[in-house]
């Protein structure tokens, strides 16, 4: 068996984390179609080539234009329900053992969809999911463009409705439209509900943009970061403070955030020391999972089977888990590792 062979054989065998997958983002064209029918929306009546069209994007902007409609397709606890589902039996096929999916909740609730009735649906599904060998966190994210006010409000929900499920509260958006500056209250009030934080920075906007969101949010992680390969300064910062990165290469490509993954910067970020974790964001919107973006970074950005490993192990190790969970994977993780070198 050739190299190439066994190292794909690696990757798919590799247990993995998936810390960077927003829910109404795994959302299928049919199951969009199914959707649009179940509740007579407008675009049932295009037919599902239609919704094929909101998967393809011009730039940023379209893409968030996209999800906004697809969004929309969510009118049902049972909605939530089936996707969770149908995420977790996406995910087993790339050997995804944790996931912190993020799920938006405002949006359905202003929509009409109680809030405990729509995380009882998820948490219901997650508990499946567990039982099936897929273990799902949730981290609530909210959208900056919106204001403070709807993270406060997404806060409150939370905080009257806790649910075991949920670990983090996550912003995410235009970073254009709403710089971090407003958002500090409402994520250290998120830190005293003893709830995690991460933040998409660094994707559409530039360094400048990561050291804000550092400075005034102090996040436990950074969504993208990618831009942070512009400044070396910040490069150093977020290596020597261990603050990891939630890298997803189709996304990037896919969004007209980077021109080509030639040009993707996880090769420096990765060689800077910076931790790097490997994600699909939103699988179907990008044509990916995550077996694939692992060979992407073998096959077109050289990364070695080691390097591989050391990716993986970060989405373990940057994992909103207890310390005793955390180790149980990275075990798992070790064996497959010595299997592989000891030629097997």
């Amino acid at each position: 068996m050739s190299l190439s062979a066994r190292l794909r054989r690696f990757i798919e065998a590799l247990p993995k984390a998936e810390l960077h997958v927003h829910l109404e983002g795994t959302l299928t064209p049919d199951f969009a179609f199914d959707l649009a029918c179940r509740h007579g929306h407008p675009l049932a009546d295009l037919g599902p080539e239609a919704i094929h069209s909101f998967y393809q994007h011009a730039d940023f902007h379209d893409f968030l234009e996209h999800l906004e409609v697809l969004f929309g397709l969510l009118q049902h606890p049972g909605d939530l329900y089936d996707l969770v589902g149908r995420y977790a039996r996406f995910a087993r096929r790339s050997n995804i053992v944790y996931a912190e999916v993020h799920l938006t909740p405002l949006p359905l609730v202003l929509a009409g969809m109680p809030y405990p009735a729509l995380m009882r649906a998820v948490e219901w599904a997650a508990d499946e999911a567990r039982r099936e060998g897929l273990q799902l966190q949730v981290i609530l994210d909210t959208i900056r463009h919106l204001g403070p006010e709807q993270v406060e409000e997404t806060l409150r929900l939370h905080r009257e409705h806790p649910f075991p499920c949920v670990v983090a509260l996550g912003l995410s958006g235009d970073e254009s439209a709403a710089p971090p500056e407003g958002f500090e209250a409402a994520f250290e009030r998120a830190r005293e509900a003893g709830l995690r934080t991460v933040v998409h920075s660094g994707e559409s906007g530039d360094a400048r943009s990561v050291w804000k969101t550092l400075e005034r949010l102090r996040p436990d992680r950074i969504l993208h970061g990618i831009r942070a390969a512009e400044d070396e300064t910040l490069l150093k910062h977020l290596a020597e403070a261990g603050i990891p990165l939630d890298v997803c290469l189709s996304s990037n490509l896919g969004t007209g955030v980077v021109a080509s993954l030639e040009e993707h910067p996880i090769r420096r970020l990765f060689d800077a020391g910076v931790r790097v974790t490997l994600n699909t964001d939103d699988p179907p919107l990008f044509g990916t999972n995550l077996n694939r973006e692992y060979l992407l970074l073998a096959e077109q950005l050289d990364f070695s089977a080691e390097e591989l490993f050391r990716v993986a192990g970060e989405g373990f190790r940057a994992a909103f888990l207890d310390e005793a969970q955390r180790a149980a994977y990275l075990q798992r993780q070790e064996r497959l590792w010595q299997a592989f070198q000891a030629g097997a």
